[in-house]
């Protein structure tokens, strides 16, 4: 890997805290913009003016809020099927250019929204939401550029999604500065020239495959700028080949790749992926549960300071840029250690994800179990060891175990279906509010719904044996 290949690497974690999990800082958002009024004229038109105390309390306003947080978090995984499709179809600069667009367009409407406007923040939430995901999804596939360290720079990449709330942060801290949302958003768009750059002089036009062949990736449009990164055999060794041995090779390369594909339908018939959506809907149903129901949960304890466990499960959050790793150097450390052991690869790497998805199912059982305990800072840790595990995990369990230039595809499909079962989980969650205060019931249906995810690996298992 050269020093291009590490540029782009180091950019893309950059990137990931700019971009791609900012909807995840919420709450600071909210905060400064209720601060400042917005949504505040449903307050007169629906509740008495001379009875309202505190317009920052008004309900119809928490209520658009509340709305726009549900519609930003359904497009945060809806759209991918459709990024996928394109990525697979029209490669990287492609799928980038709609979003970073949809990004730009975003802070756009961010920036020239006002109070008397606050309905501009549905589209643009909506928008940054869903292509903070996409440029998360283009930038997995650098991984790809040094296959040792894969599962590790998938991991990394999605503890710094994790961080990508300090943006919001960074919005309120300045707002109680005195400066105004509209210069703040200002800011934040002259920021989005950031992916945009990168889209044209730091990524792929196309795609890098896994495993990566032996041959030249071009790494930005412009001929004169544009830069190779030589993945696979050794540059020398490359060079000393003629032009014809070299073409020969590569021709081998490629027919001994193709004859190993497996087109969509063989992927989507295969056990393996079906219990990895089912493994991945589960525990993040169990996370989203948990997210939407820790204040209420909080609140039926007595004697309890709300606002402080609040704080304090904010920052156990933040941990995650640290602990998300642990889960690419489990899957690449036993890959090395199993690779010793049997001859075909992709045993190996398959028997390392088995490991990895027993740990994350482990994980969410010891959540659930720490809820229906009412222990609440082993709950915290476990809820951000479930999700530093499952969302880097199940990502680069499609990368190794189906076929890449699917990789897209498959990955909008388990996108689509985790956003409906999101839809799906706050209809669960005010009915269990109405008849379970305490969470006990909802806690033991989530602890005997995690166990079932156990399966998963089994699959992985049986299925490494016959690779």
């Amino acid at each position: 890997m050269n020093n291009l290949g590490v540029a782009s690497i180091i950019t893309a974690c950059v990137e990931c805290v700019l971009c791609t999990g900012v909807l995840f800082g919420w709450p600071s958002l909210q905060f400064s913009l209720d601060d400042e009024g917005y949504f505040h004229n449903l307050c007169i038109e629906n509740e008495n003016l001379s009875s309202l105390q505190n317009l920052s309390s008004c309900t119809a306003s928490d209520e658009s809020f509340n709305l726009v947080f549900t519609v930003a978090s359904s497009f945060y995984e809806m759209p991918v099927l459709l990024f996928g499709y394109i990525l697979d179809t029209f490669g990287t600069l492609a799928m980038r250019f709609l979003a970073t667009s949809l990004h730009s367009l975003g802070y756009m409407l961010l920036w020239i929204m006002s109070p008397s406007t606050s309905v501009l923040l549905y589209p643009a939430m909506a928008m940054i939401s869903s292509s903070g995901y996409a440029l998360w999804m283009s930038n997995s596939q650098l991984g790809n550029l040094n296959p040792s360290y894969r599962s590790v720079f998938l991991s990394i990449s999605s503890g710094m999604s994790d961080l990508s709330s300090i943006v919001y942060l960074f919005v309120k801290l300045q707002h109680d500065q005195g400066a105004s949302s509209k210069s703040i958003f200002m800011v934040l768009f002259v920021i989005t020239v950031f992916p945009w750059f990168r889209s044209y002089f730091l990524m792929p036009k196309k795609t890098i495959p896994y495993p990566a062949m032996s041959k030249h990736h071009h790494f930005g449009i412009v001929k004169k700028l544009q830069k190779t990164l030589i993945v696979g055999n050794d540059v020398t060794e490359n060079l000393s080949k003629s032009p014809k041995q070299s073409l020969e090779i590569d021709k081998l390369t490629i027919s001994s790749t193709q004859k190993g594909k497996k087109t969509l339908k063989q992927c989507l018939m295969k056990a393996i992926f079906w219990s990895n959506l089912y493994h991945v809907v589960v525990i993040k149903l169990r996370l989203s549960l948990f997210y939407g129901s820790v204040l209420k949960w909080l609140s039926s304890f007595p004697d309890i300071d709300v606002g402080s466990f609040t704080n304090w499960f904010n920052v156990v959050l933040l941990c995650g840029v640290f602990v998300a790793p642990l889960n690419g150097m489990v899957a690449d450390g036993l890959s090395s250690h199993f690779k010793s052991r049997f001859r075909a690869e992709q045993t190996a790497v398959l028997r390392a994800y088995a490991v990895s998805m027993f740990l994350t199912s482990t994980f969410s059982v010891i959540l659930s179990v720490a809820a229906l305990a009412r222990s609440v800072y082993p709950a915290f840790v476990f809820v951000l060891l479930t999700k530093s595990f499952v969302y880097s995990g199940s990502g680069g369990f499609l990368f190794v175990a189906f076929s890449t230039e699917h990789y897209g595809k498959l990955l909008g499909i388990t996108s689509l279906v985790i956003s409906v079962f999101s839809l799906a989980q706050y209809a669960i969650f005010k009915l269990a509010v109405s008849l379970d205060p305490d969470f006990y019931v909802i806690n033991i249906a989530m602890l005997c719904l995690t166990l079932t995810t156990y399966v998963h690996p089994i699959v992985i298992f049986y299925s490494s044996r016959s690779s």
